[in-house]
Protein backbone atom coordinates (compact mmCIF):
# COMPACT_ATOMS: atom_id res chain seq x y z
CA UNK A 1 0.00 0.00 0.00
CA UNK A 2 1.13 3.38 -0.82
CA UNK A 3 0.84 6.23 0.60
CA UNK A 4 1.05 10.46 -0.42
CA UNK A 5 4.35 11.72 0.10
CA UNK A 6 5.10 15.23 1.87
CA UNK A 7 6.66 15.68 -1.11
CA UNK A 8 3.50 14.58 -3.36
CA UNK A 9 0.67 16.72 -0.67
CA UNK A 10 3.54 20.03 -1.82
CA UNK A 11 3.09 19.03 -5.33
CA UNK A 12 -0.46 18.67 -5.79
CA UNK A 13 -0.73 22.23 -3.20
CA UNK A 14 1.64 23.75 -6.76
CA UNK A 15 -0.14 22.30 -8.75
CA UNK A 16 -4.08 23.59 -7.94
CA UNK A 17 -2.79 26.77 -7.02
CA UNK A 18 -0.41 27.83 -10.35
CA UNK A 19 -3.26 28.64 -12.40
CA UNK A 20 -4.44 30.77 -9.74
CA UNK A 21 -1.49 33.14 -8.67
CA UNK A 22 1.66 34.61 -9.94
CA UNK A 23 4.37 32.63 -10.18
CA UNK A 24 6.21 34.80 -7.91
CA UNK A 25 4.06 34.29 -5.54
CA UNK A 26 3.85 30.71 -5.51
CA UNK A 27 7.68 30.00 -5.43
CA UNK A 28 7.19 32.02 -2.30
CA UNK A 29 4.00 29.51 -1.29
CA UNK A 30 6.15 26.39 -2.25
CA UNK A 31 9.43 27.49 -0.89
CA UNK A 32 11.90 26.80 -4.06
CA UNK A 33 15.05 28.45 -3.73
CA UNK A 34 14.52 29.38 -7.19
CA UNK A 35 11.89 31.45 -10.12
CA UNK A 36 13.51 28.92 -12.57
CA UNK A 37 12.50 25.95 -10.44
CA UNK A 38 8.17 27.07 -10.35
CA UNK A 39 8.68 28.08 -13.83
CA UNK A 40 9.56 24.85 -15.16
CA UNK A 41 7.32 22.61 -13.53
CA UNK A 42 4.07 24.55 -12.83
CA UNK A 43 4.22 27.59 -14.91
CA UNK A 44 4.89 25.86 -18.30
CA UNK A 45 2.54 22.68 -17.44
CA UNK A 46 -0.13 25.00 -17.12
CA UNK A 47 0.44 26.16 -20.48
CA UNK A 48 -1.48 23.88 -22.63
CA UNK A 49 -4.49 24.18 -20.15
CA UNK A 50 -4.25 28.13 -20.97
CA UNK A 51 -4.20 27.40 -24.20
CA UNK A 52 -7.41 24.94 -24.34
CA UNK A 53 -9.24 27.16 -22.27
CA UNK A 54 -8.98 30.58 -24.62
CA UNK A 55 -9.22 28.39 -27.59
CA UNK A 56 -12.44 26.99 -26.36
CA UNK A 57 -13.78 30.58 -24.99
CA UNK A 58 -12.71 31.39 -28.81
CA UNK A 59 -14.52 29.19 -30.10
CA UNK A 60 -17.49 29.61 -27.67
CA UNK A 61 -18.03 33.43 -28.80
CA UNK A 62 -17.27 32.85 -32.40
CA UNK A 63 -19.74 30.19 -32.33
CA UNK A 64 -22.29 32.75 -30.30
CA UNK A 65 -21.74 35.47 -32.56
CA UNK A 66 -22.35 33.40 -36.28
CA UNK A 67 -26.07 32.07 -34.39
CA UNK A 68 -26.50 35.87 -33.65
CA UNK A 69 -26.03 36.97 -37.01
CA UNK A 70 -24.01 40.25 -37.67
CA UNK A 71 -25.06 43.65 -35.24
CA UNK A 72 -23.33 46.65 -36.48
CA UNK A 73 -19.70 46.38 -35.41
CA UNK A 74 -20.36 44.67 -32.56
CA UNK A 75 -18.12 41.16 -31.35
CA UNK A 76 -19.40 38.89 -29.47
Amino acid sequence: MKYASAHDLRRSFGTRWAPRVMPATLCELIRHKSIETTMRYYVEANAKSTATALWETYRSRTDLGASLGAVGNATF
